[in-house]
């Protein structure tokens, strides 16, 4: 067998089998109901738009939830000039949210210096204290963290419903759609045998 005579061989035997193979996948490119709405569901902008409106509520709620984190402040001044200390202050608080509109807090003051005021003049090992705060009044019941908290609970919960929503429209239009075409299909297949 000549070159070009087996070069025609391989070019017919990769033809048959490229043309076997694209009859093939004719076979699979059906394209059941289920499948088609799995498609629909992940790749439909409107679709995705509402995984996203769950994502920020869900974000919202976690923000939310911060407001009841432990906190710490640090207040730190110093004052140096020719190598005298005017003054050296360090103030630290930390504080305890909860939910019950009761603030836990603990506190460390030490100041020292050449040019201390007289009023904020401190042991020199510093000053400890510790307390509770609470509103006896208005936010007692309910506070601003709480009502925040259960705002974005609400946002979380109403951004599922309106995500259940425009998914069940979007899966509702791409049904009709896909009946639609399937009878058309069914119609056209059905005159052909005619």
């Amino acid at each position: 067998m000549s070159r070009k005579n087996s070069l025609i061989f391989l070019c017919t035997i990769f033809l048959f089998a490229a043309v076997d193979k694209i009859h093939g996948q004719q076979d699979s490119l059906v394209l059941n109901f289920k499948e088609y709405l799995g498609y629909v569901k992940k790749y439909h902008p409107i679709a995705k738009q509402a995984q996203l409106t769950i994502a920020i509520g869900q974000a919202n709620l976690m923000k939310a939830r911060g407001g009841f984190d432990p906190k710490i402040e640090v207040d730190y001044d110093r004052k140096e000039f020719k190598g005298t200390e005017y003054w050296d202050r360090l103030n630290t608080t930390f504080k305890i949210p909860t939910w019950f509109g009761i603030e836990l807090k603990g506190n460390f003051e030490q100041n020292q210096g050449d040019f201390i005021n007289p009023e904020q003049i401190l042991p020199s090992e510093g000053l400890y204290s510790a307390g509770i705060s609470m509103s006896l009044g208005q936010g007692f019941w309910i506070n601003e963290r709480i009502a925040t908290l259960r705002r974005a609970r609400f946002f979380r919960e109403q951004s599922k419903a309106d995500q259940d929503i425009l998914v069940n429209k979007v899966l509702y239009q791409a049904s009709l759609a896909y009946f639609d075409w399937l009878k058309a299909y069914q119609d056209k297949k059905s005159m052909r045998i005619f």
